[in-house]
């Protein structure tokens, strides 16, 4: 994905503090939407690849260079939420759920590593709660700049927009979302307005992503005409993927902007940053 950095005209440095910042890292970029909270719409959006000769820095150094030069990431916000891109996470039933025993719950099937921490969040549309980790130097970073920041994982605004989606539009059919991370992307399966399935796979080639996606819906027994199929992420239409999924699984669409927000951003493929765009809806 191409750096960018676009401005609304209505945009004001000064008022910052009246404005939510939604901001999410991965280990290899880092991007941000500004919202207007007075006017609910977005004013500034960017993303930003971490550049060739930072290779041999560590994730950390990334993180404090960006908290460090991005001059509007040095603003007061009046909110702001993180999402955290990651493929190590377990998703935990809410009878079997006791914030006591994250270690227990995350260990069974993801390796936590010894200079990592636990997060969780509730899914407010499932039953469920997410348990992911995020190095401890990236929390205190991101602590220490924004005290009252709230820390979430992509699977979470994932699977809070793909229901709310079925929910306010009544579908009770199924609903498929693909969202290219880059060297993984995310799957999800909702069917009458219910979570079914929210895993991650590898993504190190076309034919990884068309192998793994066919097979997860072989899998539950799901034929691709017979569902909604969304793709968000790193996927452009002039793409060989997009051409191929085409010609394998038929028509499907590009799920961008899912708030009400206004987005006045029209060289911007929403998309591209659906997830980031839609962040600020979980609660």
């Amino acid at each position: 994905m191409k750096n960018i950095a676009l401005f609304n005209e209505t945009f004001n440095i000064s008022n910052t503090p009246t404005y939510y910042l939604a901001l999410q890292i991965s280990s290899d970029f880092y991007s941000y939407c500004i919202i207007d909270s007075i006017r609910d719409r977005f004013v500034a959006i960017k993303h930003q690849n971490f550049l060739d000769e930072m290779i041999d820095k560590s994730f950390a150094e990334k993180i404090s260079d960006m908290l460090k030069n991005d001059a509007f990431l040095n603003k007061n916000y009046k909110k702001v939420d993180f999402c955290f891109i990651s493929s190590k996470f377990t998703l935990i039933p809410t009878a079997l759920f006791n914030k006591e025993r994250l270690k227990e719950y995350f260990t069974f099937n993801v390796e936590l590593n010894p200079f990592e921490e636990l997060h969780f969040n509730k899914l407010t549309r499932s039953d469920a709660n997410l348990i992911f980790s995020v190095p401890s130097e990236i929390t205190t970073l991101l602590v220490n700049r924004f005290p009252e920041i709230k820390f979430y994982h992509q699977g979470t605004s994932l699977i809070f927009n793909l229901i709310s989606f079925a929910t306010e539009k009544n579908i009770q059919s199924c609903l498929i979302q693909a969202n290219l991370q880059g060297s993984f992307f995310d799957l999800l399966v909702v069917i009458g307005g219910k979570l079914i399935l929210y895993n991650t796979f590898t993504n190190s080639s076309e034919s990884d992503f068309i192998y793994f996606f066919l097979n997860a819906l072989s899998q539950l027994n799901i034929k691709p005409e017979n569902a909604d199929i969304f793709f968000t992420g790193d996927i452009e239409k002039k793409s060989d993927l997009y051409k191929h999924m085409t010609q394998f699984i038929g028509s499907f669409r590009l799920l961008g902007n899912l708030s009400k927000t206004g987005f006045a951003f029209p060289d911007i493929s929403e998309h591209e940053f659906s997830n980031l765009l839609n962040l600020s809806r979980c609660e």
